[in-house]
Parts: structure tokens; sequence; C-alpha cells
């Protein structure tokens, strides 16, 4: 488990290390790049990992939806966390609000929203019941309320996007221990 958890780690420095590179290693771009109104990507979590679309309702008022399909990482096998798996779809009216002035020319946002989830997870997931952790034996159903709150970069000279994220949900059925998910989301945006 220990190699698994430090593979986890290399993993995870990758992501955040060429996402750095990525965002300070571009050029300078039209004001054509500043706006988009589509994106498709992937949703690197700690919990869940997927891909996501997302759309803008129109580029100037940057409202508009979320949906995403995860596989869930979480599970318990005597007492150790481990991949037992599942499936989650989340759908969630998004925001997003520029931080600082366009003649800084720092693309960077405030992104939010809220919506709904469902999930189904395999035997071995793990439940709260009676103050504790407990092993469902069968498969699980999940439904809650998730929220987003995060910061998006869109790359300059390039057709992408790349953020932090902190993902809380709480599940109203099936409720595991976890309770956010911490998210690298990386899109293709149109």
């Amino acid at each position: 488990i220990a190699t698994k958890t430090r593979n986890n780690m290399k993993n995870a420095l990758f992501i955040i290390l060429t996402s750095l590179f990525l965002v300070f290693a571009t050029k300078q771009s039209d004001a054509q790049y500043y706006s988009y109104q589509k994106g498709i990507g992937v949703h690197l979590g700690i919990h869940r990992t997927g891909i996501t679309f997302k759309n803008l309702i129109n580029r100037d008022n940057a409202a508009g939806y979320e949906i995403g399909v995860y596989y869930d990482r979480s599970g318990l096998s005597n007492g150790i966390k481990t991949s037992m798996g599942g499936y989650v779809l989340n759908g969630k009216y998004t925001r997003k609000n520029s931080i600082f002035n366009p003649q800084l020319q720092l693309h960077l946002f405030v992104t939010y929203g809220a919506g709904v989830s469902v999930g189904y997870h395999m035997p071995g997931y793990y439940k709260i019941a009676n103050g504790g952790s407990r092993l469902w034996y069968k498969g699980q159903i999940s439904a809650g309320v998730d929220a987003m709150l995060g910061i998006e970069y869109k790359v300059l000279g390039l057709p992408l996007t790349v953020g932090v994220e902190a993902n809380p949900f709480y599940d109203f059925l099936g409720r595991g221990p976890e309770f956010i998910d911490f998210v690298v989301p990386v899109r293709y945006i149109f």
C-alpha cells in the first residue's frame, strides 16, 4: 500500500508540474481567447476521476452547466482505504468571474457552482453507520448534492484551461465518510 500511495503522489506531482509548465510556458494571445463557450476535459480528483462537459449559456454572462461522469475510487477493506470503485454522474449549474483586470493579461477566473449527483458503488463501498465506517457487502446506490469552488486559468494561445477546485459533496443516500474532493480539471475549450 505504501508503494501505491507513493505512485499516486508521483502521478499527482507530475500532473501539477505539467499544469504549471502549461500555465507559465505559453505565449500571449489575442482577446478572442479570453472567453469560451464549451469545453470537454478530464477531472483528476483524489476520489473521483472522469470526463466533464461544460457549456456556458453565452460567453458574456459566464453562467452555464457542467456534466461529469466519474470513476469513484473510495472504498474500505480491513480498515485500509482501497480502490473498490463506483461510478458517479454529476450535473452542476456553474458560473465564472474574472479575478483580475484584463489589462494584467492574466486570464484567471473564480469558478463556482452547485448541483446533484447519483452513483453506483461496487460491493465493498463503505457507509457511515452508528458513527463509524461500515462495508456494504452488495452494490450501493448513492445520491446527494455537490458544490464546487475553484480557480481556472485560460492558457494563453491554446484552447485549454487548467484549474484547481474543491468539490464538497453530501450524499443523502449511501453516504460514505468522504465529504470533499480536491480536483485538477484540464479542459479543451471551443
